[in-house]
């Protein structure tokens, strides 16, 4: 993982501490590869997309909230990694 994918990654740690306080614990120890869909619901899934949006300045579509980009902490930090990703 380079270090900007480790940035990412702590940062969608973070947001989802945030959006689910109850389940901070959890998420800390989670890994990476780890299953989201069986510690969030579909309401906190919308907050996580929403504050992507916010923090990375990019447009998240509907249809690109697919278990391929949201199934994992890994999936997601790759797809904000790919989105994100400077133009040459």
């Amino acid at each position: 993982m380079s270090d900007r994918e480790g940035a990412i990654e702590r940062q969608v740690r973070g947001f989802l501490k945030e959006i689910a306080p109850h389940l901070a614990g959890t998420i800390e120890a989670l890994d990476a590869r780890a299953r989201l869909w069986e510690v969030m619901d579909s309401l906190s899934l919308l907050d996580l997309v929403e504050s992507l949006e916010a923090s990375f300045k990019i447009t998240i579509e509907a249809i690109d909230v697919t278990p391929d980009h949201f199934h994992t902490i890994q999936s997601i930090t790759r797809f904000i990694a790919r989105r994100t990703q400077p133009v040459a």
